[in-house]
């Protein structure tokens, strides 16, 4: 019964030093993002955005609904 507070597109200032111009997916570790080849076999595959700059994403969420091979 709280209210709870998300962001499903535009830019966010994540306070993590990211890579300008990587994907970053939720990391299977709770409370994590990650790189692609942090992913690993069984892993689902969720974008959470692209690195606009080495502090900002550009969220743009995409639930793939398929597993990492």
């Amino acid at each position: 019964g709280q209210p709870v507070s998300y962001q499903s597109q535009g830019t966010m200032n994540i306070g993590a030093t990211l890579i300008k111009g990587r994907a970053y997916y939720l990391s299977p570790t709770t409370g994590k993002i990650c790189l692609e080849e942090d992913l690993v076999t069984g892993d689902y595959v969720t974008l959470l955005g692209i690195a606009e700059t080495t502090s900002n994403l550009l969220v743009k969420l995409v639930a793939s609904g398929v597993f990492k091979e």
